[in-house]
């Protein structure tokens, strides 16, 4: 009796605390499932943060990269406009040398001409002297046939001033060529002078002079003026004009 009695008196303690465990018990199953909630906030917070780092670290690279293009494009630019400068250059000095070819082309006609003109005037020359050469014998001829002496022809031809031009520019030759050269030029002895011919019988001294006269008038074509030092040389030399002709 005494037994079960305290068991009864006990059995309101048990189950006040049975309540009390058992209110406890689901205040930390209310307490585990906050901090569960909690947990997975803050894992959800976390991985927003992660995402906004991530996103700040896109949008601090993005100016760069875009600058890093920029600065891509200049090079670029840079390079190409070196090019084209070099291209320019080139280009200027070709113009260069075009411009100074056409020039050289230009004075080279023009030497051209210049040398076409003086091989004319040679021709010219060369035609005028065996034209005189050629009057030179014809009058020779002449003169031997009609008897006039060719001394007096040839004096007549190298007049007393053609004599002395050309003793003048003989002595002038002379001066310029070097002391001992053998290759100067040679002073040649002046023609000795020819005695007068003696009138012929039954011919007058007058008509002999007029014979004379005639003759050199004759026998003086205004080509030769010219040429008088050549014809006083080939006097000199007594060289025949139809043998150099020939």
């Amino acid at each position: 009796m005494v037994g079960g009695a305290s068991s009864s008196q006990e059995d309101p303690g048990l189950s006040v605390l049975e309540g009390q465990l058992a209110v406890a018990a689901a205040r930390v199953e209310d307490s585990l499932a906050q901090l569960r909630e909690r947990e997975q906030e803050l894992r959800t917070a976390l991985a927003r943060m992660t995402t906004l780092e991530a996103e700040m670290v896109e949008l601090r690279l993005r100016p760069e990269a875009a600058e890093v293009a920029r600065w891509r494009q200049e090079e670029e630019a840079a390079a190409r406009w070196q090019q084209e400068a070099a291209e320019a250059t080139r280009w200027r000095q070709e113009a260069e040398e075009a411009a100074r070819l056409r020039v050289e082309a230009g004075d080279l006609r023009t030497q051209l001409g210049e040398e076409r003109h003086r091989g004319d005037m040679l021709r010219s020359e060369m035609r005028g002297l065996e034209r005189a050469l050629a009057l030179v014998g014809r009058s020779r001829s002449a003169t031997s046939r009609s008897g006039i002496p060719s001394g007096s022809a040839g004096h007549y031809l190298t007049g007393p001033s053609g004599r002395q031009r050309n003793e003048e520019e003989e002595r002038r030759r002379c001066e310029r060529a070097p002391e001992g050269s053998e290759t100067g030029p040679r002073v040649m002895a002046p023609p000795s002078p020819r005695p007068p011919e003696a009138p012929k019988a039954g011919v007058g001294p007058s008509q002999n002079k007029t014979r004379e006269t005639e003759g050199a008038r004759i026998f003086r074509p205004p080509q030769l003026n010219r040429f008088e030092p050549l014809v006083r040389n080939l006097d000199h030399l007594r060289f025949s004009p139809q043998g150099f002709l020939s």
